[in-house]
């Protein structure tokens, strides 16, 4: 592996914005890849997802079944400017920006792989990289198409940075409850709030911040996270709308039972109480794995990566 290519190569994606609303740095990320992936003579196609999205399937042979399918993610979760504030630089022996590690190390490892296969096995496997333009935000526009190819693929693996601690395998991932909770109250002159009928949106969502997050439990790594919260106006005005973003993470599904209970018997509370009613948006990922059936392949790939001292 050519190490200065790999390296100007990432410099070249890390300087390009690509947060998950930025379609436009997301598909010049797409572009990049695509130009090296056609350089070395692999197939490249591009599968339209909404919202001007691109979902990458490149391949070396075209077929309906594939051996080994590879997948990344080409967005970010760092706004617009952030690489221009921070670019891609390099001090001793790691290197930093946004998205060099999730996970635009490992598209562009993903490349390499390609690069660097012999050609016995080239032309005896059939081999899929596919690049997500949307993982960040739940691959609401792409998972369908994501789906749809690694149905076809024998085995799959994600290409996402090493864990801590030498960790080189995940067998699973948490289970996530994501909650847009809107709240609808009235509004008001703040001077006169004792005067006139008001409701503040942004009170009642202060309560459920303190509330939801009360949540998490440490012990059961259970996390809550209100990662967004907006409302009201003007200072001087009893905010009438507000709305927060609220991501739980579990690793039991009696978790998910308890967050859903708890936050649905609030609202229920809430509702009889007081005069503002929210107006709850929910997602769900849930999937539980047989670690055992992947032991074999993790062992295969242990015993080949640790005489090369690869992590």
């Amino acid at each position: 592996m050519n190490l200065e290519l790999y390296l100007e190569q990432m410099k070249e994606l890390v300087n390009i914005d690509s947060g998950s609303g930025n379609v436009a740095g997301i598909n010049r990320v797409a572009d990049k890849l695509a130009g090296w992936y056609q350089e070395i003579g692999w197939n490249v196609e591009r599968i339209p997802a909404d919202g001007g999205r691109q979902v990458l399937l490149i391949t070396n042979h075209v077929s309906e079944h594939y051996d080994a399918m590879y997948i990344g993610h080409m967005d970010t979760v760092f706004p617009d400017g952030t690489a221009e504030k921070r670019p891609f630089r390099i001090e001793g022996e790691n290197y930093y920006g946004p998205g060099v590690g999730d996970m635009k190390n490992g598209d562009l490892a993903m490349f390499h792989i390609a690069a660097n296969l012999p050609e016995t096995e080239k032309k005896c496997l059939n081999i899929a990289m596919v690049y997500n333009p949307d993982e960040e935000i739940g691959s609401i526009y792409s998972k369908e198409i994501t789906d749809r190819i690694g149905c076809q693929a024998d085995h799959i693996f994600v290409m996402e940075s090493a864990g801590k601690n030498g960790t080189r395998h995940c067998f699973a991932r948490k289970g996530s409850l994501t909650y847009d909770i809107e709240f609808q109250g009235q509004a008001a002159h703040a001077g006169f709030m004792f005067e006139v009928e008001n409701a503040s949106a942004v009170l009642e969502m202060g309560h459920y911040i303190v509330e939801l997050m009360s949540l998490a439990d440490r012990e059961k790594d259970t996390t809550v996270n209100v990662g967004i919260a907006n409302g009201g106006t003007a200072r001087n005005v009893v905010a009438d709308h507000a709305k927060i973003s609220v991501e739980m993470r579990f690793r039991d599904d009696s978790e998910r039972i308890r967050l859903k209970f708890r936050l649905r018997k609030k609202i229920v509370e809430d509702c009889l109480m007081r005069t503002i009613f929210p107006d709850v948006e929910m997602r769900s990922l849930w999937m539980e794995w047989d670690r055992m059936e992947r032991m074999t392949i993790v062992r295969k790939s242990t015993d080949i990566s640790d005489p090369l001292n690869h992590v």
